[in-house]
């Protein structure tokens, strides 16, 4: 039976064993003399819990040993205690768009659809209009890669989904097509409904805050007007279902695609937040979750975001605008050597995976 302090008190057969944790502060752990794989160099490691300012500024005045920063401030340090990485990614961004026409509710009484995005068009053409390419030399620093899908460059991507953005003169077909006028305003408008739309993304994190922007001035000149809202994650979930959302995604399990684009996931904590259905991706998960092994189910996972007829990429649904994939930036000391590991995925702890390869080169 699990005792309830164990989650201060895990025990476990990693290199590493807890010596203390200070919740929002830091956390340390030692190594443990009875784990029976590999050893590195470091016998003690110190977690400590920071803001990107504050934790930038450790780095530099070499208070800290290694601290991820965020790719706009990723460029080659200026002095001799500090080393930059750059470590391969599958960790992106996108906006998700509430897929249904507003009016509904969840589960804990939070709106849920949104009329604007609820067309097509207005998802086509955002897809379209957004210059991935220029977000990641401009706003990235030259540290991401466009991404057109929610698993952009694994197996389990369909090569088709690729399309030729920053075309606003095709973003704007689109709309006209579909019936979105320029009003007086300068505001596209259809059925007395203005392209009006709030982003919302989650505060404290200045790739978020600075996809955000430029994301809306790209799409100023189609005449979608957009307005930025930031806070909590407590603060986005109210928000997330009626609204899009910048989020940030990034697994090496083709699970990603069930959890983004199921109906049977949508609204179940961060997954399918805009609601999004389609019974034919619906059947292709199936197929690849049913699969007898992984190689097998390739070719399902990859018809999810299209099949030739229909799916969730942006010559379907476009039920989402991915935006990049964003490579993990690094300061650390240059003594630190952190070794060769696999496609980090998102969030800061994967830089961990490889903590067996870490050397001391200082002797």
């Amino acid at each position: 039976m699990m005792k309830k302090t164990f989650a201060r008190e895990p025990i476990g057969a990693g290199p590493y064993r807890l010596a203390s944790f200070q919740p929002g502060q830091q956390l340390i752990v030692e190594a443990n003399p009875w784990y029976a794989g590999k050893k590195n160099d470091f016998n003690r490691l110190v977690f400590v819990f920071l803001d990107e300012d504050n934790a930038y500024a450790a780095a530099r005045s070499g208070q800290l040993g290694l601290v991820r920063i965020a790719p706009s401030m990723a460029v080659a340090p200026q002095q001799d205690n500090l080393k930059l990485w750059v470590r391969d990614s599958v960790e992106n961004r996108g906006i998700v768009f509430p897929m249904v026409p507003a009016g509904k509710k969840d589960t804990n009484g939070y709106p849920v659809g949104n009329d604007v995005t609820a067309d097509v068009a207005i998802r086509r053409a955002i897809n379209y209009a957004i210059n991935r390419k220029q977000l990641a030399e401009q706003v990235m620093e030259g540290h991401a890669i466009p991404a057109y899908s929610a698993v952009q460059g694994l197996p389990w991507q369909n090569p088709s989904v690729v399309f030729s953005d920053g075309d606003i003169a095709k973003a704007r077909a689109i709309l006209e097509e579909a019936g979105w006028k320029i009003n007086r305003a300068g505001v596209r408008e259809k059925a007395g409904k203005e392209a009006r739309l709030t982003l919302w993304y989650a505060s404290g994190d200045s790739t978020r805050r600075d996809l955000a922007e430029a994301v809306r001035a790209m799409l100023q000149p189609l005449g979608i007007v957009v307005s930025l809202q930031s806070g909590s994650w407590e603060t986005v979930e109210r928000h997330m279902h009626a609204n899009p959302t910048l989020f940030g995604w990034g697994s090496l399990d083709p699970m990603e695609l069930f959890h983004h684009y199921s109906g049977k996931a949508a609204g179940v904590e961060y997954y399918n937040p805009g609601y999004y259905s389609n019974p034919a991706v619906e059947a292709h998960l199936k197929q690849a979750i049913d699969a007898p092994d992984w190689q097998k189910a390739i070719p399902f996972w990859q018809q999810v975001e299209w099949d030739g007829k229909q799916g969730a990429g942006v010559q379907g649904d476009a039920a989402w605008a991915w935006l990049l994939n964003i490579q993990h930036t690094y300061l650390a000391n240059p003594c630190i050597d952190l070794g060769k590991g696999a496609p980090e995925i998102h969030g800061s702890w994967s830089v961990l995976n490889n903590l067996d390869d870490w050397t001391w080169t200082c002797r």
